[in-house]
């Protein structure tokens, strides 16, 4: 599985490679400089529309407020 997170945040980025090194998980940090082409973008959301909305069917409706985790 290739998971890729793309964020001009280097504090997010710094967390993440923490989290993987304790997990033992390998990480590959590219430069700003790589840029998406456009083929590579349109191929990313061809890969992801067969699983929009794939959990809709078991949501229960229920939407818990901010207090919810408290309260239970």
């Amino acid at each position: 599985m290739v998971l890729i997170i793309e964020s001009n945040n280097t504090d997010a980025i710094q967390a993440i490679s923490a989290m993987a090194k304790a997990l033992n998980v390998k990480v590959k940090v590219e430069q700003e400089t790589s840029i998406v082409s456009k083929s590579e973008i349109q191929r990313r959301i061809k890969a992801l529309k067969p699983f929009k909305g794939a959990l809709k069917q078991y949501s229960t409706g229920y939407q818990p407020n901010k207090h919810d985790w408290y309260q239970q």
